[in-house]
């Protein structure tokens, strides 16, 4: 194995460990859920991507042809990782809104400042209580 192959498959290695534990950092540090769930993300992410092109520089030098397999590995990883972050942040504010009989929008947006429309039930209850105060 040629020299520059090693320091290359070694560089990536680190960086990848370095970003694996930037992410375990970040998810001992962080206070919510809503915080927690992307320094592990993007710690998973990227880290997993150095290890997969290690991988291909390692492979393809070591039996002279390109290899490719692991790129499939690395595509699934790219696009599960933070689609399955972002399902699991709409469960979780879902979760919280159902807890605190809110809109799921007022979690992520705040509150806004304009009055909520009345629902029809608001209505109809607000149009029965009118006659009755004449």
């Amino acid at each position: 194995m040629n020299l520059l192959v090693a320091f290359a498959v070694s560089l990536l290695l680190v960086c990848s460990g370095i970003l694996a534990l930037t992410g375990s950092i970040g998810l001992l540090r962080m206070s919510s859920f809503f915080r927690r769930i992307h320094a592990p993300t993007l710690g998973n992410t990227a880290g997993v991507f150095f290890v997969l092109v290690a991988t291909i520089l390692l492979a393809s030098t070591s039996e002279h042809r390109l290899v490719i397999h692991p790129i499939i590995i690395t595509l699934f990883l790219i696009i599960t990782s933070p689609v399955s972050a972002m399902l699991l942040m709409r469960a979780a504010i879902r979760r919280k809104a159902r807890e605190l009989h809110q809109n799921p929008g007022d979690i992520i947006l705040g509150p806004s400042d304009e009055p909520a429309a009345p629902t029809q039930a608001e209505a109809t209850r607000a149009a029965d209580e009118e006659p009755a105060r004449m």
